[in-house]
């Protein structure tokens, strides 16, 4: 590797959300940034079908310091809690997780065990999977679990979750724009030089939402991939507390950073 590419991995963090499709037949979303003296750029924002051990390898491919925020389960194992406790925080606003134990995840057809798959192929190149690792400044390969509609909640001070998934066109519609405005707001403080990117500004206007079929389901994929860096983003700079996190490293965990910045959950002066 040439002196200077070294010099610019060694001073570069890199933060990725994966909004991981559950099956290995549906696209992903991916959103990839990147910071050198603390400004954050977009690298890559992307809707496709890439096989785990290829996005692995990939989010290796980042460089010695990185952060990776997942929404799905990357490590499921007898007596995990993560969703029942998240519930129990988050269920007044509309915004619990599914439970997803393997045996439930392996007995679909096709199977929905790509997120455990994704853990181990992190695990296998290098990634520890305990957000409580994740420190403010720290360094390393990192990654976690989180839950968008969760996220939403505490980053967006929302009382209910945000209506983008299922239901009438209308409805998914009318709760993607309200995404996409609360989305743009959120870069605008936490990384104003990717809201300013040609493609996150492509996916934020109001264009964007004439898609139809797929081509929807993409834009709803990169939009969630952008909560999830932006989470990432988050935990890098203000590291991972214990009050923001639901279930353990063992059996399974998803945490949901920036929750201290919002008085509901954790007082934002509060040691956590």
């Amino acid at each position: 590797m040439p002196a200077a590419q070294a010099h610019r991995l060694a001073a570069m963090t890199a933060f990725a959300g994966l909004d991981l499709a559950w099956t290995t037949t549906h696209p992903s979303g991916v959103c990839v940034l990147e910071t050198i003296g603390g400004t954050a750029r977009l690298v890559e924002i992307a809707s496709q079908i890439t096989p785990v051990e290829v996005l692995a390898a990939d989010m290796r491919d980042l460089g010695p310091d990185s952060i990776v925020a997942v929404d799905a389960p990357l490590i499921r194992r007898d007596g995990c809690m993560a969703e029942r406790e998240l519930g129990r925080v988050f269920g007044r606003f509309h915004a619990s997780a599914y439970m997803a134990s393997m045996a439930f995840l392996e007995s679909r057809k096709p199977p929905l065990d790509a997120g455990p798959r994704l853990g181990d192929a992190l695990s296998g190149v290098g990634f520890t999977l305990d957000p409580l690792l994740v420190l403010a400044g720290g360094g390393g390969r990192r990654a976690f679990e989180m839950y968008p509609h969760a996220f939403h909640v505490a980053a967006f001070g929302l009382d209910e979750r945000i209506l983008y998934k299922k239901g009438r066109r209308a409805t998914r519609l009318a709760g993607m724009a309200r995404y996409q405005a609360l989305l743009g707001a959120l870069l605008d403080d936490w990384a104003p030089e990717v809201a300013a990117d040609a493609r996150v500004r492509e996916l934020l206007a109001p264009d964007a939402l004439k898609a139809k079929g797929k081509a929807l389901k993409a834009v709803e994929d990169q939009l969630d991939a952008i909560s999830c860096a932006v989470a990432a983003l988050m935990a890098g700079r203000d590291g991972i507390c214990r009050g923001e996190v639901f279930g353990d490293p063992a059996t399974g965990s998803i945490a949901v950073p920036g929750m201290r910045r919002d008085s509901r959950f954790i007082a934002p002066t509060a040691s956590c």
